[in-house]
């Protein structure tokens, strides 16, 4: 009988003290881009689950569900690029923007100083540059990538090239190698970044 009564006692006592504790779990905020998400982040063992379309759709992205494959499609809606090719170097801008202290806009990203190298059949083999990070942010990562042409106007594939480390107020230099031939202009088609 006795042990029955601690086995009660131990019951109610766990579920008297673990009330407590669940009472006082604090929902997680999201945000993103600096916005408040109202939404319901959970936290399951230790991991906090966010659903993915508010995420998405508060980074101005298409979020469509396909049930018969069970997929989730995010299309994002990037900003249109000026063309750049090979007659001159061109600067591209990301489309974002901040103000420096004469209170100017300015392009967080900025593309300049564009050039390419070309083999002994005129065709593109590298595409160099500099980048500027006009922001106040750090980024871990910014990917930039350009599209080749060949000379009836026809995608023949894509050079790239990854900035690391990259710091708020600094430039760096980026080299966007192709290695097959009969490209003869490019256009950049991805500027993408990650804090």
């Amino acid at each position: 009988m006795k042990h029955k009564m601690y086995v009660v006692l131990i019951a109610v006592a766990l579920l008297a003290f673990g009330g407590i504790a669940y009472a006082d779990v604090v929902a997680p905020t999201l945000i993103v881009n600096g916005n408040t998400i109202n939404t319901s982040p959970v936290i399951i063992n230790g991991r906090v689950y966010v659903p993915v379309r508010a995420i998405a759709e508060a980074m101005n992205c298409q979020v469509n569900w396909d049930s018969s494959s069970q997929t989730v499609n995010i299309t994002s809606n990037p900003a249109p690029i000026p063309d750049s090719t090979t007659a001159a170097p061109t600067t591209t801008t990301a489309p974002t923007q901040n103000s420096n202290s004469n209170n100017q806009s300015q392009p967080d990203l900025q593309i300049s100083n564009v050039t390419s190298q070309t083999d002994g059949n005129g065709s593109i083999t590298e595409i160099d540059g500099t980048i500027t990070n006009n922001s106040q942010n750090n980024y871990s990562m910014v990917y930039i990538e350009y599209n080749l042409y060949d000379s009836s106007g026809d995608e023949v594939g894509y050079a790239n090239d990854i900035v690391s480390d990259f710091e708020s107020g600094t430039k760096a230099k980026f080299s966007c190698q192709y290695g097959n031939s009969g490209a003869t202009s490019y256009k950049l088609t991805k500027l993408t970044y990650h804090m």
